[in-house]
Order: structure tokens, then C-alpha cells, then sequence
């Protein structure tokens, strides 16, 4: 639910970039519930949703020259979130696959080795069927 004390999008965008805070933090209300809810579509974590928004309204503070030609702020607030958000979790999950460089693995995995032992699987019951349960299948036929 959006306050009614919260001027327009557009002149709050014009104000934002003549250099005015409370213009960045009434689009920080305005929108940082929908950002959040948004943002929880792609991860879980709550601190890391936090951070993205966090870095979104940064940026845009940083920015505040060339956002005249911002036209939707909502479009541009899901967009940058999301973007945000994935190049978060991807650099996230980056750092947490370079740190298995360090660890020394006891068991490597080979695609021969495996195809081999499902072929194996495979055969042995085959063998067990043909073998053993076959001849005495009349046993349980009535």
C-alpha cells in the first residue's frame, strides 16, 4: 500500500536527480517491499536480499545525473534487483566452488568406471533372474 503523502514517480525522479535524499528515501518506501518479495523469488536469503536492495538504491544514488531517463521506476527497480540479485548469487557461488580447489577429494569419478559398474548391475541381475529365479518359477505359478 503506497502512502499518499508520496509525491509522483516523475517528480520524485526529477527531484532525485536535482540532488534531494528525501526523494531517494521516498522511492526507498515506496518500493521496498515489492523489491524484497521480488528478489525472494530467486534466493532465501533474507541478508542477501537486504544487501541487493541496499546496493540498488546506492546505485542509483550514485547515479542520480542520468536517471531522467528513467520512464518506469518500477520496471527499472524489478530490473536492477533482479540482476542484482543473480550477479550476487552467482558471485556467491563462485567463491564457494573455488574453495574445493583446497580440500583433497578420496574418491574421483570416472564415466568408464561408472558405465562399467551399472553395465555390471545390469548383468547380475539378468544372471540372478535367468538363473536362479527362472527354474523355479513354476514353484509360484498356480
Amino acid at each position: 500500500m503506497r502512502d499518499s503523502s508520496i509525491k509522483p514517480e516523475p517528480d520524485l525522479i526529477k527531484r532525485l536527480h536535482q540532488g534531494d535524499e528525501a526523494a531517494l528515501a521516498s522511492l526507498m518506501r515506496m518500493y521496498y517491499n515489492d523489491l524484497y518479495h521480488y528478489a525472494s523469488r530467486f534466493t532465501k536469503d533474507h541478508e542477501l536480499i537486504k544487501d541487493c536492495i541496499q546496493e540498488v538504491f546506492i546505485s542509483l544514488w550514485q547515479r542520480r545525473e542520468n536517471i531522467e531517463a528513467i520512464i518506469s521506476p518500477r520496471y527499472y527497480f524489478l530490473r536492477a534487483i533482479k540482476n542484482k540479485t543473480l550477479k550476487a548469487l552467482h558471485k556467491k557461488n563462485n567463491e564457494s566452488i573455488s574453495g574445493l580447489e583446497e580440500y583433497e577429494f578420496l574418491y574421483e569419478f570416472s564415466i568408464e568406471k561408472i558405465t562399467f559398474e551399472s553395465c555390471f548391475n545390469v548383468i547380475t541381475c539378468k544372471w540372478f533372474n535367468w538363473f536362479l529365479i527362472k527354474p523355479f518359477s513354476y514353484l509360484w505359478k498356480k
